[in-house]
């Protein structure tokens, strides 16, 4: 799995409000490198404490879903939502007792999805404004959630809403590897790139397939894209980031990926090393 996570502050919050960059990205693989898991958040501006919990929630969240997903893409639904909702408010309780805040402070979005290498399974997660986009093994790309903008366009669903709000309004989606719900790419991006990866007519702009094939030949590929966005005409007003993970193998090739077969055979040399030892 090919895996990148970047984040550019916005124009707006260093040349209006001097703010640090309020948004997170957040990219891992669980133990046996079989699943990836990416969580990007965007702190709420009118939220004293969005870029802490931010920073925190894109950190659990994508470490809960990589640890846990095997398990969770069986649950239904209603269970996922009430575990996610869990983290969210231990999150916003550890942040708020360490700056000693409020719940109301902790504020922020949260986009996150996971996939599975070995049999192609994924799943992403949705709460506010933001989108996940797939890459079907055609080349095609799809949008997977949608920018949920709330009560009104200019606000969106956060973190600090009430427990009924946030299980209304987070949304699961769910594929496999057959038919029209195989992809073999996921593209996580915060509200800020909207605009340039997300066309808002329901089709996904070709720039984001621009980023998931730089992946492939460029191992700095997320930072490339960073530096394109800073030193070009279109740099982002808004904070943006993202998070992005790529299957490069073939599913059905995946139980046999060259690092596995090299553990095995070391595992082997050392048993037999070991065995010597005790025989001698």
């Amino acid at each position: 799995m090919l895996m990148t996570a970047e984040k550019l502050q916005g124009v707006a919050h260093w040349l209006r409000r001097n703010a640090p960059c309020e948004d997170a990205c957040f990219v891992m693989m669980n133990e046996d490198n079989t699943v990836c898991s990416a969580a990007v958040c965007d702190g709420a501006s009118c939220c004293a404490l969005g870029g802490p919990t931010a920073n925190w929630l894109s950190q659990t969240v994508g470490t809960y879903m990589s640890h846990h997903f095997r398990r969770l893409y069986y649950e239904d639904d209603r269970t996922v939502r009430r575990e996610l909702l869990g983290l969210i408010r231990n999150v916003q309780t550890a942040v708020g007792q360490m700056y000693r805040g409020s719940l109301n402070e902790c504020g922020c979005t949260l986009v996150a999805a996971a996939m599975d290498s070995l049999n192609g399974h994924w799943m992403a997660v949705q709460l506010g404004d933001g989108v996940v986009i797939g890459r079907s093994r055609d080349g095609s790309l799809r949008q997977v959630t949608y920018s949920d903008k709330g009560q009104s366009a200019h606000a969106t669903w956060l973190t600090i809403h009430s427990d009924r709000r946030i299980e209304e309004h987070l949304q699961i989606v769910r594929g496999d590897a057959s038919g029209t719900d195989a992809i073999d790419a996921i593209f996580c991006t915060s509200d800020g790139l909207e605009g340039l990866f997300y066309a808002q007519n329901g089709e996904v702009a070709q720039d984001v397939s621009v980023v998931l094939n730089l992946m492939a030949n460029d191992p700095d590929a997320g930072k490339t894209v960073i530096r394109a966005l800073d030193g070009s005409q279109f740099h982002p007003d808004d904070d943006v980031s993202f998070a992005a993970m790529v299957n490069d193998q073939p599913v059905s090739a995946c139980y046999d990926r060259p690092h596995r077969i090299r553990r095995r055979l070391v595992r082997r040399v050392i048993e037999k090393s070991d065995r010597r030892v005790n025989i001698g």
